[in-house]
């Protein structure tokens, strides 16, 4: 993808798929994290114990998936899937592609009997 192509994408993804309010004054990725953080709870509940009796805030590591559409952490060919996912289904592929990370790391992170020794 040249610069072009990467800039009206962005456009795109912007402009269309995400709500109006998503990236002004990032309310609406606080709201989205409030709802993930309900279906976590929902789908997950033995995660959403251990993260409740750690003190851990989903925030900490989401705010990052949701910002940056998962473009930091996924590696390339993941990544096209998804996107091309999100462009053909909309905004709920973020929350689809959070609970499917979290559960494919559920087990260890359960198991895990210290938070130092967790990796990413």
């Amino acid at each position: 993808m040249n610069e072009e192509e990467a800039f009206w994408t962005l456009c795109m993804i912007i402009e269309h798929l995400l709500p109006l309010d998503y990236y002004a004054f990032m309310v609406g990725i606080l709201v989205d994290q409030g709802v993930f953080k309900k279906l976590i709870s929902r789908t997950l509940p033995n995660l959403w114990e251990l993260l409740v009796k750690y003190k851990v805030d989903p925030n900490l590591f989401t705010i990052q998936w949701f910002v940056c559409l998962f473009a930091q952490n996924l590696e390339l060919e993941v990544l096209d899937e998804l996107w091309d996912n999100l462009f053909l289904h909309g905004g709920k592929i973020i929350f689809k592609a959070s609970l499917a990370i979290l559960t494919l790391i559920e087990k260890n992170l359960i198991t895990c009997n210290d938070l130092g020794n967790i990796r990413s």
